[in-house]
């Protein structure tokens, strides 16, 4: 569970790799996109709160970030703050979903935002799912 702006949003536990904090000073822009080097990669941020169109709390020397990692590549999604992390079966609601949002729930008696998990990857990375292939030019 993560606050973004003034709203709680929800992201799967299973697309969780790891909860991370970054010093400001170390995010760094590559064209116009945000990133970190982060164990000996370059890592692509999104922030949530621009994606879900909040207003964000850019207050601290840190960022909260949520890292999604899939086949050796890796996002982090930028949230306000890290809330709790909560196992509970909820009923979603997706006549109520937003920019970015998968559906709405209630959840620890809260209103709160499912994030479109695809939708703030690739907004982070377009390329995230693309089928990578070298090509080979062979002379006879």
């Amino acid at each position: 569970m993560t606050g973004v702006g003034d709203r709680r949003v929800a992201i799967p536990l299973d697309t969780v790799t790891r909860l991370e904090e970054f010093h400001r000073d170390r995010i760094e822009h590559s064209g116009d996109r945000e990133v970190v080097q982060y164990r000996d990669a370059i890592l692509p941020l999104v922030r949530l709160a621009h994606l879900l169109g909040a207003v964000p709390e850019d207050t601290g020397e840190t960022v909260a970030a949520v890292v999604y990692t899939e086949h050796g590549r890796s996002v982090a999604l930028v949230v306000d703050k890290i809330i709790d992390i909560v196992e509970e079966t909820a009923t979603v609601r997706s006549d109520l979903a937003g920019e970015g949002s998968a559906g709405t729930a209630v959840i620890q008696q809260r209103v709160t935002e499912l994030l479109d998990v695809r939708r703030a990857i690739l907004a982070a990375d377009p390329n995230f799912y693309a089928e990578t292939t070298d090509e080979y030019l062979v002379e006879a």
